[in-house]
């Protein structure tokens, strides 16, 4: 396919850029000191060299530009989608948002448009699988506030009952609290199904009607005696959950098909 060669002239560094007719108030020279003057850095590297063989050899480097702005221009497909190009003119250069059926895609475009949609898909991936595993969670919850309502209960001894503060981002009510089912010691930690506030005032709550050392009352799950609570009437707050993890999912259908 063949397009429009770019033709190309040597810069001296003093020609300012423009964008849109409008001066950006910078030249050519402080573009090559931002992006060129680190030679410790593997991309300046080969330029680098070529330009010292060419000096060796006194070979003009223009043929070699105008060979490469032929290459990119042939080598990549045709579009329709507008690209940025850098336009020539006699006061300098000018950035504009041109066709690319008149000068071909460029690499950076294609691998930007790529790049995007894979990290579009692996947000949706992600958001998917959150949203399975919060509704997971609020279906869970819902059948165990149900289930335990009908759990046997046995008398056990609160051991530990205090709000860990040590670190202020990992700040929790702790209870721990003694049982035997079965001949079988079990420890327990969960006061009921319902969540709690992130204040401290709101933990203390938690675990204030369990001073250590006092007798509680069990609740149990006869399958599987490990598992118990002290308060089997509280809420759950599986709905909370579960508008999350719908939440994720809408997310993800909308990721997925954007």
């Amino acid at each position: 396919m063949n397009h429009e060669r770019l033709e190309t002239q040597r810069k001296s560094g003093s020609q300012p850029l423009y964008a849109n007719g409008i001066p950006l108030g910078v030249a050519f020279q402080e573009f090559w000191t931002w992006s060129g003057s680190d030679l410790i850095s593997n991309a300046p590297r080969g330029i680098l060299a070529a330009f010292l063989v060419a000096h060796a050899l006194g070979v003009d480097g223009s043929a070699q530009r105008q060979s490469r702005s032929r290459l990119a221009s042939e080598a990549l497909p045709e579009s329709g989608a507008a690209r940025w190009s850098l336009r020539r003119s006699g006061r300098g250069s000018q950035l504009h948002p041109v066709c690319s059926r008149q000068y071909g895609i460029t690499r950076f475009c294609v691998t930007s448009r790529a790049g995007f949609a894979s990290l579009r898909m692996v947000f949706a991936a992600l958001s998917l699988l959150a949203g399975v595993a919060l509704v997971w969670l609020s279906v869970w919850l819902k059948l165990r506030s149900q289930q335990c309502l009908q759990w046997p209960s046995v008398m056990g001894r609160v051991t530990e009952s205090r709000v860990d503060d040590a670190r202020l981002e990992t700040t929790k009510p702790i209870l721990r609290y003694c049982y035997d089912v079965g001949g079988q010691t079990y420890v327990g930690f969960r006061a009921s199904f319902s969540g709690y506030g992130v204040s401290r005032a709101a933990m203390e709550a938690v675990i204030k009607p369990y001073p250590q050392g006092s007798r509680v009352r069990v609740y149990y799950n006869p399958r599987h005696p490990a598992s118990a609570v002290l308060d089997n009437t509280a809420p759950s707050d599986w709905p909370y959950w579960l508008s999350f993890g719908v939440g994720f999912l809408v997310l993800a259908g909308y990721l997925a098909l954007r």
